[in-house]
């Protein structure tokens, strides 16, 4: 039995001389890979020059012409590879075998609190450094704008404020990222680390422009919805509006209502795509076309989910004196992780849910592959006999 890297997830595989010709399935990730030969020792590609293969994750790629018969060491190892930028390994699932479901309002409450409970500990500590950090992104802002607010000029204080604003909204998109990590990390039952808080830099240009378009599109629906209330000001002018507003105010409420209820509607419908963006390693459009698709049926659930944890979770901050936020901070970060693997039919490992059932730890069948690096959670595949499966196991 020799060991290969799954091209999908990095993850170390144990195969069997007899499995040389077939498709396996990694039982982490679900990448399908074809073993031409089992005589290859390691990942890496016995040649100088085909370096790229390794970098590409294309751990079965052959030497080009005329390249050097000698064994290339792995990145890590060799001093003379180029750099590159680490990124962190989140467990990344097939999206074919994603299986569209509604989610209810109980399945997302009773769900995010089982996971919330079963793992009290890495949600605290979540809990305590992303706080810690916004108090702290908090005491610098105020304090430019309010030196800012000192020196007497004007200019200077829009200045100073919006580059408070906009420190304010990096800071966030970056925390929002890393506590998506961190999150499917603890739903997985992955190692979570606070390091992983601070892991969103692979994602973050993409994260700023989802999240900028989706700011652009809200921001754009309010401000159109207070053109029939600047219409009414500008046909009155000032003198009536000081003297009787209410036919402004009629307006504005008439115009930015429905402006409102459909800024929800598209907040709801890109709930998960930061989520999917993180988890996926996809692009911006993609993540925003995945979440309305998988969203569809679940929006107005996901709404009341959240609007009763905005009702009551605040009550609880207040009667614990504000030591509750330390659990209500990581509790609202998990709800958009628990929603995006109820919504593409993924079970939450640990959690007792009718999908799930752990299989022994190994398992050395003819056609299976065993994962001999750190235990993970396994699910039961697809039966070998099963019709509509092309990735499950091959027969035999």
């Amino acid at each position: 039995m020799q060991e290969i890297i799954c091209t999908g997830c990095s993850r170390k595989l144990r195969v069997q001389p007899e499995w040389a010709g077939k498709n396996i399935k990694c039982p982490q990730c679900n990448t399908v890979q074809r073993i031409d030969s089992v005589e290859q020792e390691s990942a890496w590609p016995n040649s100088i020059g085909s370096s790229s293969n390794a970098v590409s994750g294309n751990a079965f790629s052959e030497p080009h012409a005329g390249a050097a018969k000698y064994p290339e060491l792995p990145r890590e190892l060799n001093p003379y590879a180029s750099p590159s930028m680490p990124g962190p390994q989140i467990n990344k699932p097939a999206n074919v075998n994603w299986r569209h479901q509604a989610i209810g309002v109980g399945d997302i409450l009773e769900r995010t609190w089982n996971l919330f409970a079963e793992n009290l500990s890495s949600c605290l500590v979540m809990g305590v450094i992303l706080l810690g950090v916004h108090i702290g992104k908090g005491v610098v802002t105020s304090g430019v704008t309010n030196a800012a607010q000192a020196m007497g000029d004007v200019w200077i204080f829009l200045a100073a404020n919006l580059i408070a604003q906009i420190f304010d909204f990096l800071v966030t998109i970056y925390l929002n990222l890393g506590a998506n990590i961190y999150a499917l990390k603890i739903a997985r039952r992955e190692n979570a680390s606070p390091a992983d808080l601070f892991a969103g830099g692979a994602f973050f240009v993409r994260g700023l422009g989802l999240n900028f378009l989706m700011a652009l599109c809200i921001y754009g629906l309010i401000l159109l919805g207070m053109i029939p209330a600047g219409v009414v000001f500008l046909s009155q002018g000032q003198e009536a509006f000081q003297r009787d507003p209410t036919m402004v105010m009629v307006a504005l409420g008439v115009g930015i209502t429905p402006m409102i209820i459909l800024c929800g509607w598209l907040a709801m419908r890109w709930f998960v795509a930061l989520t999917m963006l993180v988890d996926r390693d996809g692009g911006v459009f993609d993540s925003l076309a995945n979440s309305a698709t998988y969203m569809n049926g679940s929006k107005l659930m996901t709404f009341l989910a959240m609007l009763l944890v905005g009702i009551l979770g605040p009550i609880a901050v207040v009667l614990t004196c504000c030591v509750g936020m330390i659990a209500y901070v990581p509790f609202l970060a998990i709800m958009p992780v628990v929603v995006y693997f109820g919504i593409t039919g993924q079970a939450i490992a640990g959690l007792k849910q009718p999908l799930t059932g752990p299989l022994p730890e190994r398992i050395d069948l003819p056609g299976s592959i065993t994962n001999v690096s750190a235990p993970q959670p396994q699910f039961p595949p697809s039966s070998p006999g099963s019709e509509g499966d092309p990735f499950g196991p091959p027969k035999q």
